[in-house]
């Protein structure tokens, strides 16, 4: 176990690896977005958490519309050392800690799973739906190492915490329909971005993700599962909080913290889900 206020060995290891997929992917830098676990550290940390925020893969979404046709995607990941996973977009690098290559639904073209992105393979990225958000809410951010041996550092655009909301309700309705695939981590993610951020600010850039043309549409979909499994203690969102918070935290305190932190969002932004 790592010493109070040190990150998590195998997160540091994570980082490692996210740092050797940016390093070999720098002459895409400008068209890369970091999103997932690694985005909402930036944002949230670890302070004050009752559940530690450990994640052991990198996600990094593509936008199509900027990226460059040289070098190829697979190449450069190759040619890094990182393997081909099982789906499209999985790459694999040291002790088997996996880079995510994802573009957004709306901009990833025809095809199921392998986003086409010529003259990149179809392989080399993975078409995921939710993320379109994150191409219009984000900043840029300097992303270092966590292991004070390493000196590495990027400049990346980085999601902001309505995309990041946006993204994981997207993925948190889907797996609702599927319980087979529910992960209850989902849902804490979000009570900690709304725990993190201020909330008229939150409402704000959701509601101008809302009307947004390209991330208009996933976001409001995303806001009506909100409206739907946070708005009550008894909600499936909130019991998904309650759920992966365990039993290192009062299972009363954090239903009535993540309901309270929604209904103040939902009353931010007019009562509209």
């Amino acid at each position: 176990m790592s010493p109070p206020g040190t990150p998590d060995p195998r997160y540091v290891e994570a980082r490692c690896v996210l740092l050797d997929g940016l390093e070999a992917l720098r002459s895409h830098l400008g068209s890369i977005i970091l999103v997932g676990a690694q985005a909402i550290y930036v944002h949230v940390g670890e302070a004050d958490l009752a559940v530690a925020p450990f994640t052991t893969d990198g996600d990094l979404a593509l936008d199509s519309r900027t990226l460059a046709e040289e070098p190829l995607i697979e190449q450069a990941m190759s040619s890094a050392g990182f393997v081909p996973g099982e789906q499209p977009g999985a790459w694999v690098g040291r002790h088997g800690v996996e880079v995510d290559l994802l573009v957004p639904e709306a901009i990833a073209g025809e095809g199921t799973r392998g986003a086409r992105i010529p003259p990149h393979s179809s392989r080399a990225a993975r078409k995921v739906r939710g993320l379109e958000a994150a191409l219009v809410d984000n900043a840029a951010h300097e992303l270092v190492a966590l292991d004070p041996r390493d000196s590495r550092r990027f400049s990346i655009r980085v999601a902001g915490p309505a995309a990041l909301v946006v993204s994981k309700l997207v993925k948190l309705g889907d797996r609702l329909r599927e319980p087979r695939r529910l992960d209850a981590k989902d849902a804490y993610d979000i009570y900690r971005l709304l725990q993190a951020v201020e909330t008229d600010l939150l409402a704000a850039r959701l509601s101008e993700l809302r009307d947004d043309p390209v991330a208009g549409e996933t976001t409001t979909q995303a806001l009506g599962v909100f409206g739907e499994h946070f708005a009550a203690r008894e909600t499936a969102g909130t019991q998904l909080v309650v759920q992966h918070s365990g039993s290192l935290a009062d299972a009363d305190f954090i239903a009535e913290s993540c309901f309270r932190l929604s209904r103040r969002l939902l009353s931010a932004m007019g009562g509209q889900s």
